[in-house]
């Protein structure tokens, strides 16, 4: 396992992808801890979903023992809306008791996450009701599914809301303009150069 103190001589700040991480990393650490947010490019990321008539298929994507722990608690809600399940993950998703939901299990591949991601009209990323570890992860899922197009969904009534084509090309427009505005890697590589520059200048080095 990685030791902080034993890495925390060989550099001069660290950076952390969540608030949760870069607050426990104060906590060991004396050298400066920055919070940068993950963020996606938009080169890449590059086409959106086009939203069209009553939303059939709802997403997830992520580690299995996540989806073991968030999606059980949400088929109930799938099941009376008649949604169909897409799991996007490294294992397949198959609970003991699936309400009468169609679930689709797609294992995660970078080379067509992408079109997987378009196949669905909704993102599933909801809360677990004891948070544990999951206040130290980043909200990558929601901007990695705002920079496609995808509204996200985090309660029974935001699925609701979203079933209409009309609500999620909404959110959508209005979630890609915040992408672009806050979320784009352009912004990390600004950040990034800012702490290297302050670092250099602390140290006095030039920087060529």
């Amino acid at each position: 396992e990685l030791s902080l103190k034993e890495l925390e001589p060989l550099v001069d700040a660290f950076t952390c992808s969540s608030r949760g991480i870069a607050d426990f990393v104060r906590t060991v650490v004396k050298k400066p801890v920055y919070y940068i947010p993950d963020r996606v490019n938009l080169d890449i990321i590059s086409k959106q979903k086009q939203h069209k008539g009553l939303a059939k298929k709802v997403g997830w994507f992520g580690y299995y023992h996540n989806a073991k722990v968030v999606l059980p608690s949400v088929l109930p809600s799938l099941s009376k809306l008649g949604l169909k399940l897409v799991v996007i993950s490294n294992n397949k998703f198959n609970p003991s008791s699936d309400y009468g939901v169609e679930i689709e299990n797609r294992m995660f591949d970078w080379e067509v996450f992408k079109d997987d991601l378009l196949y669905c009209d909704i993102i599933l990323n909801p809360v677990p009701l004891t948070i544990g570890k999951f206040k130290y992860k980043s909200n990558n899922k929601s901007i990695i599914a705002w920079a496609s197009g995808l509204p996200i969904a985090n309660t029974k009534e935001k699925l609701e809301q979203y079933i209409k084509s009309e609500e999620r090309e909404k959110e959508a427009l209005e979630k890609y303009e915040l992408v672009k505005d806050k979320y784009s890697i352009d912004t990390s590589i600004k950040e990034f150069k800012d702490i290297i520059k302050k670092i250099c200048e602390t140290k006095k080095i030039v920087l060529q």
